[in-house]
């Protein structure tokens, strides 16, 4: 169970925290402005989301290797085998 809810901690933070910020505002200023703040979260979490994730860049072939290698830049390299 721990790693499930590791794996989509962000996305029950974030419905935690929606679910409450429609509730505490839609009953204190009304639904317009309860859906308002919804709103508002949904777009700083996706924002959250896009601006601190990563690219994955994924080497396929033996040359590109070899470039990413030569660039001087810091490269993390995973090996997986089904073995």
């Amino acid at each position: 169970m721990l790693p499930l809810v590791n794996e989509y901690s962000l996305f029950l933070v974030g419905l935690v925290v929606i679910a409450l910020v429609l509730l505490l505002t839609g009953k204190r200023f009304g639904l317009r402005w309860g859906l308002t703040g919804m709103v508002i979260v949904v777009v700083a979490l996706a924002a959250f989301q896009f601006i601190t994730s990563t690219n994955v860049n994924t080497v396929s072939s033996r040359e590109e290797l070899d470039r990413a290698l030569a660039t001087g830049k810091p490269v993390l390299l995973e090996l997986y085998s089904d073995y």
